[in-house]
C-alpha cells in the first residue's frame, strides 16, 4: 500500500500526536509499505529528507516560533502550502490512499487533495482537534472550527478516533451519527532501562514523581505543584517535568512562590535515552492534565513499571484502571490526588502489584499490533472506493 500522511505536526516538532503517526508510519514501512508525510517545516529541518524508510515533505509554514506548539498563523498557512506540496506529491507518485492526522488543521488538506485526485481519505480524530477545554477558542466552542471539524468528519472516506472519549465528542458536540472507529494509539515498546536517583541529579532520599507533556495550560503543571506541596509535608517529594512549551516560565515562577523551586525540577525536552532514565529512577507517574484524548505518556509510564495517578477525563479511562493501573481521580480533587499518592509511596508491596499489572497489560497496546488495526481500516476503505485516476 503506498500512502500519503498529512500531519501539520511531525517530530521533532508536536506532542503525542506526532510521536504516534512516526511510529505509525516507521511500522508500516517496516511491514513492506511506502509512505510519504506532508507536513510542516520548521528552522533548519529538511525540506525533503528520508528517515527510517518514511519520506518526509515539509511545507515552509508561516509564523511557527517553537517545536513544541503551532502559532494560529501556523496552522492557517499550512492549508494552501501544503495542498500546493500535496498536488505535486500526487503527480509524482502513485498513491492509494490519505490519511489525515487530525481534523484540523490537517483535515482540511487531505480533503482537498482527496477531491483532487480522487483518493479516498482516511481522517484520524486525536483529541485537541475535537475538544479541549483549556483553549478559548477549542474547536467545539468557536462556531467556524465547530463547522470545519464536522464537514471534515461527514466527508471523509472513513474516520477513526483514537479512545472512546474522542469518539463520544465527536457525536456529542458536532452531532455525527457517522460510523467512527475507536483503534487505540500504540506504543513502540522500549528495552529495559536501570537508572539511579543520584546519577540523575536526584536526591535519593526523596521520593521521585514524573510527568512529560508540553508545557501548554492543558496540561495544568500549577496544580500538580500544589499537589506536590500537600505530598510534601508527609513524604519528601521531588517532582521531574520532562518536556518544553509556551508555560516553561510561569511554571518555573510558580514552583518558586510555592518555595518548592528545589522540589520541581524542569527537565526540559529530553531524549529518549533520558526520558526512559527519569521513567525508571521515579516512583510514581502523575498528570493533572485537564483532558487528554489518549495519552501516550501513561503507556510509556506503564511500561516503565511505574503506578500512575491522574485524572479521569479523557481517553485514558480506556486503559487505565482504578485500583489497578494506579488511581483516577474526579478532575479538579486535588485532596484525593495528594492523598493517595501519599498512601502509594508508603506501601512499596502496592506500587509492586500495580508495577507488575503494568508491564504486563501495557503489551496489548505495541505500536505493531495497533498499525494492524489501522492497515485493515484502510485496506477495508480502499475495497468501498472506487480506482481513479484523476489528475489534471
Amino acid at each position: 500500500m503506498r500512502l500519503l500522511v498529512v500531519n501539520y505536526e511531525y517530530p521533532p516538532l508536536g506532542g503525542g500526536g506526532g510521536v504516534l503517526c512516526r511510529d505509525m508510519c516507521e511500522c508500516m514501512v517496516r511491514m513492506g509499505h511506502e509512505v510519504t508525510v506532508l507536513t510542516s517545516g520548521f528552522q533548519n529541518l529538511a525540506a525533503q529528507e528520508t528517515c527510517n524508510g518514511v519520506k518526509i515533505e515539509r511545507v515552509p509554514v508561516w509564523f511557527r516560533f517553537g517545536n513544541q506548539t503551532a502559532s494560529i498563523a501556523s496552522m492557517l498557512s499550512f492549508y494552501p502550502l501544503a495542498y500546493r506540496t500535496g498536488r505535486r506529491l500526487l503527480q509524482q507518485y502513485g498513491f492509494d490512499l490519505i490519511n489525515s492526522y487530525f481534523a484540523i488543521p490537517s483535515g482540511p488538506v487531505g480533503h482537498a487533495l482527496g477531491k483532487y485526485s480522487g483518493l479516498p481519505n482516511v481522517l484520524f480524530l486525536l483529541g485537541g482537534d475535537v475538544y479541549d477545554p483549556s483553549k478559548t477558542l477549542s474547536p467545539h466552542r468557536t462556531p467556524l472550527l465547530r463547522q470545519t471539524v464536522g464537514h471534515m468528519i461527514r466527508k471523509a472516506n472513513a474516520v477513526m478516533a483514537g479512545s472512546e472519549n474522542t469518539h463520544n465528542s465527536a457525536r456529542r458536540y458536532y452531532r455525527s451519527q457517522r460510523s467512527i472507529d475507536v483503534v487505540p494509539l500504540g506504543l513502540r515498546l522500549a528495552n529495559p532501562v536501570v537508572a539511579s536517583k543520584t546519577r540523575l541529579g536526584l536526591n535519593d532520599q526523596y521520593a521521585v514523581l514524573c510527568t512529560i507533556g508540553r508545557l501548554v495550560r492543558r496540561k495544568n503543571i500549577p496544580e500538580l505543584i500544589d499537589i506536590l506541596a500537600r505530598v510534601n509535608q508527609s513524604t519528601p517529594t521531588t517532582l521531574v517535568i520532562m518536556g518544553d512549551g509556551p508555560e516553561a516560565a510561569n511554571i518555573r515562577d510558580y514552583a518558586g512562590q510555592q518555595g518548592l523551586d528545589q522540589q520541581v525540577i524542569l527537565a526540559g525536552r529530553v531524549d529518549e535515552h533520558r526520558k526512559q532514565q527519569y521513567l525508571a529512577a521515579a516512583d510514581l507517574y502523575v498528570s493533572a492534565s485537564m483532558h487528554e484524548g489518549f495519552g501516550l505518556v501513561f503507556l510509556e509510564a506503564m511500561q516503565a513499571g511505574l503506578p500512575v495517578v491522574c485524572y479521569d477525563n479523557g481517553g485514558q479511562t480506556d486503559f487505565l484502571e482504578d485500583g489497578r493501573t494506579g488511581y483516577l481521580i474526579r478532575l479538579g480533587d486535588k485532596k484525593t490526588f495528594s492523598e493517595q499518592i501519599s498512601a502509594l509511596l508508603q506501601d512499596p508491596a502496592k506500587q509492586a502489584t500495580m508495577a507488575r499489572y503494568n508491564k504486563t497489560k501495557v503489551s496489548s497496546y505495541d505500536i505493531d499490533h495497533c498499525t494492524q488495526q489501522y492497515l485493515k481500516i484502510f485496506q477495508r476503505t480502499l475495497d468501498a472506493s472506487p480506482v481513479v485516476t484523476n489528475f489534471t
